[in-house]
Parts: C-alpha cells; structure tokens; sequence
C-alpha cells in the first residue's frame, strides 16, 4: 500500500502595500522658528600688562644716539 504524498501548506508573502499617488497641491511647510542666541562670555582673563617701552636698554640708548647726533649736529655749525 501506497501512503499519500505529505501535504505541506504553502506560505505566501504579504502583499506590499500600496502607496498613495502624491497631490498635486504642496502641503505648505511650518514657518522656521529662529534658535535662541547664546549669550557671549566676556573674557575671563585680562591681558598681560606690558612694562612701559621708556624703560628699556634699546630706547636709552637710542635717545642717547639721537641727542649725541643732535649736538654734533649743531656744534659743526657753530664752527
């Protein structure tokens, strides 16, 4: 005697769904609301002071040079 061929129940997928054709109107977009300002932070270090330039070697002794230059300057017309 024969046995009778297994029946196997056949899944099939699910079918895609359908997509909506898109309206010829545009949905108008929301109005864009502007990002609140983040507020600036002041510096919080101060600058390095700087020492004052009168007290420097290189302006002595350019300020000699120069007086130096200006009395040689007037003494070779006194002569």
């Amino acid at each position: 005697m024969e046995r009778p061929a297994r029946v196997v129940p056949v899944r099939l997928p699910k079918p895609a769904p359908t997509t909506k054709k898109p309206s010829p109107r545009p949905k108008p977009t929301p109005a864009a609301t502007p990002e609140p300002r983040k507020p600036r932070v002041a510096a919080v270090a101060t600058p390095p002071k700087r020492e004052n330039p009168l007290k420097s070697v290189l302006f002595m002794v350019v300020l000699s040079t120069v007086i130096a230059s200006a009395a040689a300057v007037a003494f070779t017309r006194i002569r």
